[in-house]
């Protein structure tokens, strides 16, 4: 937990105390009270800054290794990529393919194709010599291969050309760091479509996780949801089991628990309402398009 952290929970832990304690001062009646409600007025306020002392205690171990939890659920080694496949720059009609030259680099050419592909190391931890092997359709001829923008010179990225066959191409990355991404460009040309560049990702340590940028962003969408309504479910049903306790106790419990859930769905009211919206405007809108096409057919 880092120390701003810890901060703001003795503050809160501090306030709690202070605002119990005012609110048994200001219950206390102004005359002087009997030896019995002397007596009480002691024991109630103690109960008070016992229980706030224990609550606090107890939301920062709690905190602790929910965090702790958290860092060690989250952490390994884990690279995430997108691979888009631009094709139509150039394509030649079969009707008229014998009438027509194009050339690429004084090369031949009958359709040309880009690949974009990205890579970022989306883990907590840096990952050292990952090799990516690309698989071209055996058709294609790969026409240009190269990193953009030029990665930096820590990163010891390199083409490999050996042991390849002709429709394969091949890097190395000697050390990407977290949150560091490299990017890389073909070129390519063949008779039929490009549909697919099929990827082979090795690792002597065998813990890399390489992960499609649409099933990361499914995944972290999915999660937020699962998150949002545990939560939510939370604040509704374990707050009234703190009412079973004497002495006021229960209420107080139960407020403060009540207090600490609405800090956590507060974080997640945001992604969780962004993610609803967006789910809802598309099937909305794919909606919309059914019927007018169902509309259009109508006429």
């Amino acid at each position: 937990m880092k120390k701003s952290e810890i901060k703001l929970l003795i503050i809160f832990s501090l306030t709690t105390i202070l605002v119990y304690s005012s609110q048994v001062f200001a219950q206390t009646p102004s005359t002087t009270p009997s030896p019995e409600a002397n007596s009480f007025f002691n024991t109630a306020l103690w109960q008070s800054i016992v229980v706030a002392v224990l609550s606090a205690v107890l939301a920062f171990i709690t905190g602790y290794a929910l965090a702790g939890i958290s860092k060690k659920q989250g952490s390994g080694k884990k690279l995430s990529y997108s691979l888009l496949i631009e094709n139509g720059l150039v394509k030649i009609e079969k009707n008229i393919r014998e009438k027509v030259k194009v050339l690429y680099n004084s090369e031949e050419i009958e359709n040309l194709y880009n690949i974009s592909f990205n890579l970022e190391n989306t883990g907590t931890t840096v990952i050292k010599a990952q090799e990516i092997r690309f698989e071209f359709p055996q058709e294609a001829r790969i026409l240009d291969f190269s990193f953009e923008p030029e990665p930096e010179q820590e990163m010891k990225a390199e083409k490999i050309e050996s042991g390849l066959r002709s429709f394969e191409k091949k890097c190395k990355i000697g050390q990407i760091e977290r949150g560091q991404s490299l990017g890389i460009r073909f070129t390519a040309t063949s008779k039929s479509e490009i549909q697919e560049v099929k990827l082979h990702p090795y690792n002597e340590s065998g813990d890399i996780e390489f992960t499609s940028r649409l099933v990361t962003k499914a995944l972290s969408n999915r999660d937020q949801i699962a998150r949002f309504l545990s939560l939510y479910i939370f604040y509704l049903v374990v707050p009234p089991i703190f009412y079973l306790l004497p002495f006021g106790l229960g209420e107080m419990m139960a407020g403060f628990t009540r207090f600490i859930l609405l800090l956590s769905l507060f974080r997640l009211i945001v992604p969780f309402s962004e993610i609803l919206a967006d789910i809802v405007f598309r099937h909305w809108f794919s909606l919309i398009i059914r019927m007018k096409s169902l509309q259009d057919k109508d006429l």
